[in-house]
């Protein structure tokens, strides 16, 4: 189900007696796009812990974004978050990325020492409990060589057009960053993955769609086997083995929630389908 509704796939879920699969509910999650991601990820590196992946570009609107953060924190990867000014990601994720990962964000704006000169410009940098870091004890000086670092994987995310008419003068294209050659040829980026979910506008350049470290089309070609495979899943005609350690089932058997109105009980989101009738 794809619905412009923030949580409908869940209520879908939590009511039907059969497999629902979220492709998309408003801005907050696209998780069969996150598998594509994944795949393309462990595909090209092998492996998805301990890489160091940036996120940039509309991070508050794109719910690919959103999926992916959740995945690559569960998977212990490093978190680079690079938002257009005004479109960062939302507290609610960073919240759950600490809490239910229990991992470490670090805000790039409450660093004192740090120099930001020539670095790749950021918000905030999460890292997972197995990573070998010491931000606890020497923040400035951690960050300062995590900044530093190479960037395996750089995932980019359209400008929401849609949503420009809220934004005012922001909603222009004004220095919202575009991936190009001159991008790349940054010593950061010398062996960076360029991935983005498509549909594209000015943010990737035509020059590099022959770069070999541009992902974008395999991932668009590889989302048809792999929602062939999520489809072949829940259809039982592949068979899934689920750690007993894990905190929930395959199939779950819930009691229908009543989403009531009339309870004094609101979600701050206006766009959670609660809200709606």
């Amino acid at each position: 189900i794809r619905h412009p509704w923030e949580g409908a796939a869940r209520v879908v879920a939590d009511y039907a007696g059969i497999p629902v699969i979220n492709a998309g509910d408003g801005g907050h999650e696209h998780p069969t796009q996150t598998l594509c991601d994944l795949y393309t990820i462990k595909k090209e590196r092998q492996t998805i812990k301990g890489l160091r992946i940036a996120l940039s570009g509309d991070l508050k609107y794109g719910r690919t974004i959103h999926s992916l953060s959740y995945a690559l924190a569960r998977f212990g990867a490093t978190i680079l978050f690079h938002p257009y000014p005004g479109l960062e990601m939302p507290e609610h994720v960073l919240r759950k990325l600490t809490t239910r990962y229990k991992g470490e964000l670090k805000r790039y704006e409450a660093l004192g020492n740090v120099s930001k000169k020539g670095l790749f410009p950021i918000d905030a940098v999460y890292m997972t409990p197995s990573s070998p870091h010491q931000l606890a004890m020497i923040p400035d000086i951690s960050m300062q060589i995590e900044l530093e670092k190479e960037v395996d994987a750089l995932y980019v995310t359209r400008l929401q057009k849609e949503r420009q008419a809220k934004m005012g003068k922001q909603g222009a294209n004004k220095d919202y960053v575009v991936v190009n050659k001159e991008l790349l040829k940054k010593k950061k980026f010398k062996r960076t993955l360029v991935m983005h979910p498509l549909p594209r506008v000015d943010e990737l350049a035509y020059e590099v769609d022959g770069d070999p470290r541009s992902m974008y089309f395999k991932q668009a070609a590889r989302g048809v086997p792999v929602r062939m495979a999520l489809l072949a899943l829940l259809l039982g005609t592949k068979e899934v083995v689920v750690s007993r350690e894990d905190d929930y089932s395959f199939v779950r058997q819930m009691d229908y929630p009543v989403y009531r109105r009339d309870s004094g009980l609101r979600c701050s989101n206006p766009k959670c389908v609660t809200n709606q009738e």
